[in-house]
């Protein structure tokens, strides 16, 4: 029987669709070889919904028994400039904490792919708009930011199958999905 993870590497579109994922990962961006997943019920303020989690910290999911492990690029989020991470072939999926005004940047200049997770600096007067109007203007670059998403929050996941493809499940409020879609293409 494949893991969730291998199903969601599949046929990631369908699956976004149908699952609402969330990710809360920590640490700076690498190759982690232990992501933790499964279901967990969110708070009333996430409208008590239960969803897939990913992350590489410790969380109490409803089942500990069912919960799968798997290997995965994480991109941290970062205050300023594009702090690239290069997408090496040591795995096949990449992860990076919800996007609640962020902005994923893929520079395709160069193979592998790099990507960065640019947070807004609130303290420096910094928006999502902002930002991502920022970055925008380079021909090697591809965006996905505030400006692509309407409402809080966006979950992106990338899946290397030959390429790497990016896709993104967009939860407002973090509730039901608004909608899944590819990204950066």
């Amino acid at each position: 029987m494949p893991t969730i993870v291998a199903t969601l590497k599949t046929n990631p579109l369908k699956f976004l669709k149908v699952f609402p994922i969330k990710i809360s990962t920590t640490g700076a961006s690498r190759v982690v070889n232990t992501v933790s997943y499964g279901q967990k019920t969110m708070s009333g303020m996430m409208g008590g919904q239960t969803v897939l989690m990913f992350t590489n910290s410790f969380t109490q999911f409803n089942e500990p028994s069912k919960t799968e492990t798997c290997k995965a690029h994480i991109v941290q989020a970062a205050h300023g400039a594009p702090q690239f991470y290069t997408l090496s072939a040591e795995c096949d999926f990449m992860l990076t904490t919800e996007l609640s005004g962020c902005c994923m940047v893929l520079d395709r200049s160069v193979n592998p792919p790099r990507i960065a997770h640019c947070w807004p600096d609130k303290a420096q007067g910094e928006d999502g708009n902002t930002v991502q109007t920022s970055l925008e203007g380079n021909p090697n670059r591809k965006l996905y930011g505030k400006k692509n998403y309407i409402e809080d929050y966006s979950y992106v996941v990338g899946v290397r199958s030959g390429a790497w493809r990016f896709f993104a499940q967009e939860r407002p409020k973090g509730g039901a999905i608004g909608r899944a879609l590819e990204i950066l293409v």
